[in-house]
């Protein structure tokens, strides 16, 4: 589908038609994204379309995967990417942000695992922090294509950035 994608309107359309109530949006691909939709009367638009549809946005994935956050000591451009998403999100009046590692577990051959554990807690701390000033949650998808994807790891990260509207 990605040299010949389903329009947006239509995935709206046939989600509804399926009894869904809502989506979640990724900012990447054939998903609405703060590229695709720069301005506020864009992202007004794009809430006018799915309040008429009847459909409503579960959730918003920013695109992350092109940053760095584990082999780095400057997390700024995860940050930073964060940020766009999160702007992006309030003004569709998403309350959910989705986060993960954004890198493979492998990197733990390449960085000690409390500097790369440290990395992930303080990012994700101040990406809470961000969030919850714009009134929204940010939620973690642990997964085994991602580092820190074993039951203990989830458990120390998330006792460790201990932000109330941070969990997985």
């Amino acid at each position: 589908y990605e040299k010949n994608p389903v329009p947006w309107t239509e995935v709206l359309t046939g989600l509804k038609a399926l009894n869904f109530d809502g989506v979640e949006v990724g900012g990447f691909s054939i998903h609405p994204s703060p590229e695709t939709h720069p301005n506020k009367e864009d992202r007004d638009g794009l809430v006018a379309q799915a309040k008429e549809i009847g459909i409503g946005f579960s959730g918003f994935v920013p695109n992350l995967w092109g940053e760095k956050l584990i082999n780095t000591e400057d997390t700024s451009g995860y940050i930073e990417a964060f940020r766009k998403g999160l702007q992006f999100a309030s003004d569709l009046g998403i309350a959910g942000i989705r986060v993960d590692c954004v890198q493979p577990p492998t990197i733990h051959g390449e960085i000690d695992y409390d500097t790369a554990l440290k990395r992930v807690v303080e990012t994700w701390k101040r990406c809470s922090k961000e969030a919850a000033d714009k009134g929204c949650y940010v939620t973690w998808e642990f997964e085994p294509g991602f580092a820190f994807n074993k039951p203990s790891d989830i458990l120390r990260i998330c006792e460790q950035v201990n932000e109330e509207n941070f969990g997985t």
